[in-house]
Formats: structure tokens, sequence, C-alpha cells
């Protein structure tokens, strides 16, 4: 098969230009590389001492978009086609720092027109990210 992959997600990570912006803007750093040193991810719903009220003496109002560890996420929406699109992976940093998106798909594409399960594709992304 023709597979092609489409990612559609952006990693939040200290070294992306508009991160690097929106965390300055709202009164954050980034040194070593990290959110204040410390953090490798820009985006967060959990890591509440980075957020308002906690971090209170870098940001002055108590909105998520003012905090420099921003709980609001990157939001894509695209119309999936049965036919079209045989394929999603949803799937964290810990595949994708591992795996390139098109050996993925191909992969999991492969073990599906295959007929085996749904859980032998997974296993094997595990496999592959270990």
């Amino acid at each position: 098969a023709d597979w092609r992959a489409w990612r559609l997600t952006r990693d939040h990570v200290p070294n992306d230009p508009v991160e690097v912006r929106r965390i300055e803007d709202a009164g954050g750093q980034i040194f070593y590389g990290r959110v204040l040193g410390v953090l490798n991810i820009t985006r967060a719903l959990g890591d509440h001492v980075f957020k308002f009220p906690f971090n209170r003496d870098a940001v002055s109002r108590a909105d998520v978009e003012s905090d420099f560890l921003s709980a609001s996420p990157h939001v894509v929406a695209i119309e999936l086609v049965p036919r079209v699109h045989s394929v999603l992976i949803v799937a964290s940093d810990g595949l994708w720092n591992s795996v390139p998106e098109l050996v993925a798909v191909k992969m999991v594409g492969e073990i599906m027109e295959s007929g085996q399960p749904a859980r032998a594709a997974a296993d094997a992304l595990i496999h592959c990210a270990s």
C-alpha cells in the first residue's frame, strides 16, 4: 500500500520560538533549554507549581493564557474518511521521539492489513519505541 503520514500535533518544547515568546511574554524564562531551567515541556495540565496562583510573582492575572506553562492545547480538526484514512495513531512523545511518523504508520497499516488485531499493532509500536 501507499502509506502517508500526517502529523496533527506540534511539540510543545522550550526550543520552539513561538513557545519561547509566549512564555517570556507571560513572565517566564527559558534557561538550560527548559522552562525555568526545570521543565522540558511548555504546556501541561499538571505541574501546578508553575501555574497561577503559585507563580503569582511572575503572572499578574489568573487566566490560563497568562500562565507560562499553559494548559491550552494545540488543536487540529480533520474529517476522517474510512477508505482514505485507515490508520490513526494516538501516542505521546515516548513513541514519537523514537519512531518517525511514516515508519509507525507503515508498521501499523501492514499489521492491520495482514488481519492481525489492533493489539498486535500496539505491541509492535511499544517494542519499536523501547
